[in-house]
C-alpha cells in the first residue's frame, strides 16, 4: 500500500542493482539531515546579527570584534555544510532524473536544480571568504572605512540575495518535477515551491527596509524554514527508499 511519506513509483524507479536500499541514496539522505541540523545550529544565530547595509564602519568593526571566534568557526565549517547539501542534491537529482517529466525535457529540470545548488555553494564560498578575511584583527583594523563598507555591502548581497535566488533555481525546478510526477509526495513539492517563492522575495529585505525583524524579512524566514523542512523530509524519504532490482 502507498503511504504519503514514501515516494511513489515512476515508470522507471531509481535502481541500485541489488535489493534493499541504495547505499548512495542513503548517504545523500544522511548528508541532508546533518546539513539541516548543523546549518540551523551554526548559521542562524550569526546570520541574524550580521552587519547590515546601513551599519557604520565602527558598528561593523565592533560586530567582528565581538563575534570573531564564531565567524572564524563558521568560515571553516561553512564549506563542509555546503558540501553536505551538495551530496544531498546528488540524490535529489537522481530522483528527479528518474521521472518521465525530466526525461521528456532531456534532463532539463534535474540539471537546473543541480545548477542552483552549485551556484549557491559557490556564492557561499565567496561570502565566507570575505567574512573570514574581515574577522582577522589586522584586516578589520587596517582597512579603510569606504572599503570596509563596500565589502560588507557586497557580502550582504551575496548571502541574502544571490544565495536566495540560487536557492529558487534549486527548489523551484524540483517543485516542478514533483508536481508533475509521482517521484515524491506532493506535499514536499508544496514545501519546495513555498521556499522557492518566499526566499528570494524575503531576501530583498536587505535592499528595502533593512529591518531583519520586519515583514519582508519574515517572508524570508518562512522560505528558509520551508526549504529546511523540504531537505529534511526528502532526506528521510531517501533513507526509506527501497531499490528496484535490475531486470
Amino acid at each position: 500500500p502507498m503511504t504519503d511519506d514514501a515516494p511513489r513509483k515512476e515508470s522507471e524507479a531509481p535502481r541500485s542493482g541489488v535489493g534493499g536500499r541504495p547505499t548512495w541514496l542513503r548517504l545523500a539522505g544522511i548528508a541532508g539531515i546533518i546539513h539541516v541540523v548543523v546549518f540551523v545550529g551554526l548559521g542562524a544565530a550569526i546570520a541574524s546579527q550580521a552587519p547590515l547595509l546601513d551599519d557604520s564602519p565602527d558598528e561593523i568593526r565592533e560586530w567582528f570584534a565581538d563575534n570573531g571566534t564564531a565567524v572564524s568557526l563558521f568560515t571553516w565549517l561553512g564549506p563542509a555544510v555546503g558540501i553536505l547539501l551538495l551530496i544531498f542534491a546528488v540524490g535529489l537529482r537522481h530522483l528527479l532524473a528518474s521521472t518521465d517529466v525530466d526525461r521528456a525535457a532531456d534532463g532539463l529540470w534535474s540539471r537546473l536544480s543541480w545548477t542552483g545548488v552549485v551556484v549557491q555553494f559557490a556564492a557561499s564560498l565567496v561570502g565566507l571568504g570575505i567574512w573570514g578575511a574581515l574577522a582577522q584583527e589586522s584586516v578589520i583594523d587596517g582597512i579603510a572605512d569606504g572599503t570596509l563598507l563596500a565589502f560588507s555591502a557586497f557580502d550582504s548581497i551575496v548571502f541574502f540575495v544571490c544565495m536566495a535566488w540560487a536557492s529558487t533555481l534549486f527548489l523551484g525546478a524540483a517543485a516542478v518535477v514533483i508536481f508533475r510526477s509521482t517521484v515524491l509526495p506532493t506535499w514536499t513539492g508544496v514545501l519546495a515551491a513555498v521556499a522557492a517563492l518566499a526566499t528570494p522575495v524575503g531576501g530583498l529585505w536587505i535592499l528595502t527596509d533593512g529591518d531583519p525583524a520586519g515583514p519582508v524579512a519574515g517572508i524570508s524566514l518562512i522560505g528558509g524554514l520551508a526549504g529546511m523542512v523540504f531537505v529534511l523530509a526528502t532526506s528521510v524519504i531517501m533513507l526509506r527508499q527501497r531499490a528496484t532490482p535490475t531486470t
